[in-house]
């Protein structure tokens, strides 16, 4: 947590913050690897069951002369086949995206919740003055074993004073886009 403290959930991370915390995490992915039923046997799936903690993020390649070797993100098998999501490398820092629409999260309490039970994500923001969550249900990939394709249909931003704002519609109207194609999004455990 040291490399990753003070940077407002990544937003304001040096890019030698951001190498460190990408290495750290490529380290541990490769000492401890997800099992690759993670996401199809439910005692396995049962481990990731619950509300995570965001604490950091930033791109997923830092700088423009970085070494691949050096911890750099390389998406094992990037395409989705007919699910169209875009599985480009993440660039951003301090912020969360669900299907295009992106929010900054620096300073801000972030909440993963995946519920294996009903195969749904839920993310939540607490922005001070409201919530916003984006959410959806989840399947394994046909590609990663590790990797959940989210077909994101929930958008809501509550306010304080608890109206609820809901855009959900406008996945509805992506999938128009993609040929009815409703998967578009995606996470790695």
């Amino acid at each position: 947590f040291d490399v990753i403290s003070g940077t407002s959930n990544g937003k304001t991370a040096t890019p030698q913050q951001q190498l460190q915390a990408v290495q750290l995490t490529r380290k541990l992915e490769t000492l401890a690897p997800s099992p690759v039923d993670i996401l199809t046997d439910l005692e396995q799936a049962r481990k990731i069951d619950g509300v995570w903690y965001l604490q950091y993020t930033c791109p997923s390649e830092v700088g423009d002369e970085i070494d691949k070797n050096d911890g750099a993100w390389q998406p094992e098998n990037a395409e989705e086949g007919e699910s169209k999501i875009n599985t480009k490398q993440f660039d951003a820092k301090g912020s969360v995206t669900a299907a295009g629409i992106t929010v900054d999260t620096s300073n801000k309490l972030v909440q993963q919740i995946i519920n294996v039970s009903d195969s749904t994500v839920l993310n939540r923001v607490d922005l001070g003055w409201g919530i916003i969550e984006a959410g959806g249900s989840f399947r394994p990939s046909e590609a990663v074993p590790n990797r959940a394709i989210v077909s994101f249909n929930k958008a809501d931003i509550t306010l304080e004073n608890g109206f609820i704002i809901r855009l959900g519609f406008f996945f509805d109207i992506f999938a128009l886009f993609k040929s009815g194609v409703r998967d578009n999004g995606w996470l790695e455990t």
